[in-house]
């Protein structure tokens, strides 16, 4: 899996200065671009690092956040990250800060007139609160 990570990285690294996934936010993403670094992240967790994939996940949505592009423009990949970052945070046990994950994408979904796209962040959210009801 390392050696496909490394391979995943140098083709992402055709488009811009990934740099082990400390790229700058202000940069515009493509599809693509998501798409990839989203793979990066899901290797990273198969590897048992789902704080790297965690940290890479919330880079992309700090992107996100910080561009002037309408969210109904980047609704595909920024919906895809906030899934995989709201369900690694839910396995990691942080549980509020992946709640909070799930209502921005609930929220972006809803101000894009996406509701068919609620189950992800909505059974995540019944994740967090059932493990909750159990601690």
């Amino acid at each position: 899996m390392e050696e496909a990570l490394k391979e995943v990285v140098k083709a992402l690294e055709l488009t811009f200065e990934y740099n082990d996934g400390n790229f700058e936010t202000d940069v515009i993403l493509s599809q693509e671009e998501v798409k990839i670094i989203n793979y990066i992240g899901t290797l990273h967790k198969k590897m048992n690092q789902t704080k790297k994939a965690i940290a890479i996940y919330k880079k992309v949505v700090e992107s996100y956040q910080s561009s002037k592009v309408s969210a109904k423009y980047h609704y595909t990949g920024s919906n895809l990250i906030l899934a995989n970052l709201s369900l690694s945070l839910e396995e990691m046990n942080q549980l509020t800060e992946s709640m909070d994950m799930a209502k921005l994408g609930i929220s972006q979904v809803l101000n894009c007139g996406r509701g068919s796209l609620l189950a992800n962040f909505l059974s995540n959210i019944a994740c967090c609160f059932e493990k909750i009801t159990w601690y």
